[in-house]
């Protein structure tokens, strides 16, 4: 039985919204709920309440939205994989607390690429979920 993850995606581009979801439906390693958002006043709503495995943005300005006083990256611990246009820069300032993982639009049409960078972010995370375990076993 695959391992059940849940993905957020915040996207204001239908076209975009629908690549991602093909990429992400032809992942089979994991079983997938997705809930999609095109406002991001909904996303920053359903984050608190749903704590999803991962996020993924790809709305014209995510500095922005990720910069708004609504996210609070300082207590998020989930990772977000940015979808970026060409005139969004790459490596922006946000909280030294934050998981942000970039990934160019103009690359969409790999979905390969995206599913691989889907996969790894989930073992990054497994691998410190399985650390932070083996750290609780030898403090008991």
């Amino acid at each position: 039985m695959h391992e059940k993850k849940s993905i957020l995606i915040g996207c204001d581009d239908t076209m975009i919204l629908t690549q991602v979801l093909c990429t992400i439906s032809s992942i089979t390693d994991y079983t997938f709920s997705t809930i999609s958002f095109l406002k991001a006043n909904d996303l920053f709503n359903t984050i608190k309440s749903l704590n999803p495995d991962l996020i993924i943005l790809c709305f014209k300005r995510n500095q922005h939205i990720i910069k708004d006083g609504l996210f609070d990256l300082n207590k998020i611990e989930i990772p977000i994989l940015c979808l970026t246009q060409n005139y969004e820069c790459e490596s922006n300032c946000w909280s030294e607390n934050c998981i942000i993982f970039s990934y160019p639009y103009k690359l969409i049409n790999n979905a390969n690429f995206l599913k691989y960078r889907i996969n790894s972010l989930f073992k990054i995370k497994k691998n410190q979920e399985q650390r932070q375990l083996k750290k609780l076993f030898i403090m008991i």
